[in-house]
């Protein structure tokens, strides 16, 4: 357990108001007013936090991990959206990929993030439209390699270093 105490040592039995507390610089004050904050509102909430935080199996646990995990979600995602809003494809892929915009493997991954279980024929164009070049056998190795079906958003966030939120906010 932490405990804390005041730069002064003279000042830790002391009692202050928060004005005094404030004058003085006494952090103390402060990390007990906090912690009757904390209290105050754990006494309101409708469930047990000691047993939440005790027992991964506690039945609230995961719907509230849940909650959490979905706001998160939201707010990243509409994030990573705004971010991107009412920009063309080139702008997305020049602001995602930056440098590596002109590797046909990184374009050939943001292809299938965006475009999962296209065919050959469309990454190709692709390609061509976006890398400027796309010989058969560079078209057949990139389908290879990540036209893969199992492959999924996280997958191709991994293989670009992006998180996958970014990748699949503005998928085309």
């Amino acid at each position: 357990m932490h405990s804390f105490a005041n730069f002064e040592k003279s000042e830790n039995g002391k009692i202050y108001t928060v004005r005094d507390a404030t004058v003085h610089s006494v952090n103390l004050s402060y990390v007990r007013l906090m912690r009757d904050l904390v209290r105050y509102y754990q006494a309101r909430l409708p469930y047990d936090t000691d047993a939440i935080l005790a027992d991964t199996n506690y039945p609230m646990r995961h719907r509230l991990l849940q909650e959490i995990a979905d706001e998160e979600s939201r707010f990243f995602l509409f994030r990573a959206y705004k971010s991107f809003e009412k920009r063309s494809t080139e702008d997305v892929i020049a602001q995602l990929l930056g440098k590596k915009a002109k590797s046909d493997r990184q374009i050939s991954i943001l292809f299938y993030a965006w475009h999962h279980g296209a065919d050959e024929e469309l990454l190709t164009r692709w390609l061509v439209k976006y890398h400027g070049i796309a010989t058969p056998e560079q078209t057949q190795r990139m389908v290879k390699a990540y036209g893969n079906p199992s492959l999924n958003l996280s997958d191709y966030g991994y293989l670009l270093g992006i998180h996958p939120v970014k990748v699949g906010a503005r998928g085309n």
